[in-house]
């Protein structure tokens, strides 16, 4: 079954990545990772942004649109409409709740001072044309 050792000659040959005194095309590793992590990032990128765009955009648009009118620009709204919900007067001392079908505004009694006695309260609707 079993046999002895025995020396066997052998030719051995320096091993070797390329021919010797040439040159030859070899693969860059990270030149191949780079490009996997790019990928991988750019897939994890697009799920966060989507998940930021779902989240906030509304926010974003309506803040965009705000920040357009404090930079004292004209036609910052013009691919909105306005509608008028509702509108109350409200006076330091007394809750005032407004109610429209969209929304419901409640100032507290306390919200007013002495200097500010009374105020308008309204509620406009935005829609978007978009």
């Amino acid at each position: 079954m079993f046999t002895k050792g025995a020396m066997v000659p052998l030719n051995w040959v320096a091993r070797q990545w390329a021919p010797v005194n040439k040159w030859g095309s070899t693969l860059s590793w990270n030149k191949v990772d780079n490009a996997v992590q790019k990928a991988i990032m750019n897939m994890v990128g697009i799920s966060y942004a989507n998940e930021i765009k779902c989240e906030f955009g509304v926010v974003v648009a309506l803040f965009s649109k705000i920040a357009c009118t404090n930079d004292g620009r004209s036609g910052c709204w013009d691919d909105y409409s306005q509608t008028r919900a509702a509108k109350s007067q409200a006076f330091s001392g007394a809750a005032t709740s407004v109610p429209s079908a969209n929304v419901n505004i409640s100032v507290s009694e306390d919200t007013l001072s002495g200097e500010q006695d009374n105020a308008m309260i309204q509620a406009d609707v935005l829609s978007s044309h978009q």
